[in-house]
């Protein structure tokens, strides 16, 4: 199994912030799959990932991008793992 890092951007009034999930998953549009399936989003395709848009509670949601990651350890929190590309 492969880490996909997807992360998307949150708006709430004119305030914003950046947030990523990381997915096993075989492939990229597994990973894409089984996001959509977290965020019960409704696609049949997973084409024109630019205009996914949902909410998450009081907050908007965006896609940004979908990429595969490694997982290494992390030298300064003994081990507990840092994501990187």
């Amino acid at each position: 199994m492969k880490t996909y890092e997807i992360s998307y951007k949150l708006y709430y009034g004119e305030t914003s912030d950046v947030a990523t999930e990381h997915i096993q998953a075989k492939n990229r549009l597994e990973a894409l799959r089984t996001f959509a399936q977290h965020r019960e989003l409704r696609r049949r395709k997973f084409t024109n990932l630019a205009n996914w848009k949902w909410e998450e509670g009081v907050w908007q949601a965006a896609f940004k991008y979908v990429k595969e990651v490694q997982v290494r350890p992390c030298p300064h929190c003994n081990g507990t793992g840092e994501m990187s590309t």
